[in-house]
């Protein structure tokens, strides 16, 4: 998380997966900076931190998902080198509730 005078202004939020392919991964869930701290570097210190964590944490990759209407996070990351795999190997992300794996067991 990052504040201004103990204001929480944004945070990041990951976790450590595994690849088949490649073993050791970072899952980053969500980097939030709020609209009125946009555009200052903020969500740049979080991407950051985020990418030393992977490479410090001796990760093969870093993955995220990212909304089709997120058009800012989407320019974001691709600034930075990012690959969209949607684009690039036609990836699909697939979720089941608990609702619907409750009902799958049955």
């Amino acid at each position: 998380t990052s504040s201004t005078e103990n204001l929480l202004i944004g945070y990041c939020l990951m976790f450590n997966t595994y690849s088949t392919w490649e073993g050791k991964a970072l899952w980053l869930e969500d980097l939030y900076v709020k609209p009125e701290y946009r555009k200052k570097g903020i969500g740049q210190m979080f991407f950051k931190v985020t990418v030393q964590i992977a490479i410090d944490t001796e990760c093969a990759r870093l993955q995220f998902s990212v909304l089709n209407w997120n058009i800012d996070a989407i320019n974001f990351y691709e600034a930075r080198g990012v690959v969209d795999m949607t684009k690039k190997e036609q990836w699909h992300v697939f979720r089941m509730t608990r609702e619907k794996m409750k009902f799958y067991l049955e």
